[in-house]
């Protein structure tokens, strides 16, 4: 494969959205795209050769919804995002590595995720994770030498994927606010919604 073609891309859509008060995946853009499919198309415009996107609260009626996307079910997504990771990572397969994308981190650009798969290749890492303006962003890529490390671990209500990547990852500085987008409430999507129709986001 060519080094582009070596990559899964992860939508993580599994919570509840209990903020939000409507499912995240199924948040509609300007142009009606729903916002899960967006995210799976800039992973795609990225460089990932396939992506899987996770659900677990509703997850019957959402898959309804996203027709034609490959979706992974996390049975036990109410123990919180570590536990989505896991079941993407273990629907991946043999990809060497894996972009995981939160369904709310919205408006990443495609070249954002093209520029985290070349920092991988050029620096060999075991984790890169974009920055922007000094601050980690959302965004992660894993080696699949992490795979069998991180499905392993049993969730005991302090884990985080945080704690277990942090010390290996490499920075990647971006030029892409988005990365740092976590939108968890109406006023939140909203706002980003206006910034994105007046060519702010």
């Amino acid at each position: 494969m060519h080094p582009s073609e070596q990559h899964i891309g992860v939508v993580l859509a599994a919570g509840a959205s209990v903020r939000m008060k409507e499912p995240k995946a199924l948040l509609r853009l300007p142009d009606g795209t729903l916002l899960a499919r967006r995210q799976a198309d800039v992973l795609i415009e990225g460089g990932c050769r396939d992506v899987i996107v996770v659900l677990g609260h509703n997850h019957e009626a959402l898959e309804r919804e996203l027709t034609g996307l490959r979706i992974a079910y996390n049975p036990h997504w109410e123990s919180g995002r570590f536990s989505s990771v896991q079941t993407g990572l273990l629907a991946a397969g043999g990809y060497r590595g894996c972009v995981i994308l939160p369904v709310d981190t919205a408006g990443i650009r495609p070249s954002t995720i093209a520029a985290v798969i070349a920092c991988s290749e050029d620096r060999r890492a075991m984790a890169v994770r974009p920055h922007h303006a000094g601050k980690p962003g959302y965004a992660l890529w894993l080696s699949n030498r992490l795979y069998a490390r991180i499905r392993s671990l049993e969730w005991d209500g302090d884990l985080r994927m945080d704690d277990i990547v942090a010390p290996l990852e490499t920075e990647c500085h971006v030029d892409d606010p988005a990365v740092l987008n976590n939108l968890n409430t109406p006023a939140a999507w909203q706002s980003y919604l206006a910034a994105l129709q007046g060519g702010k986001a």
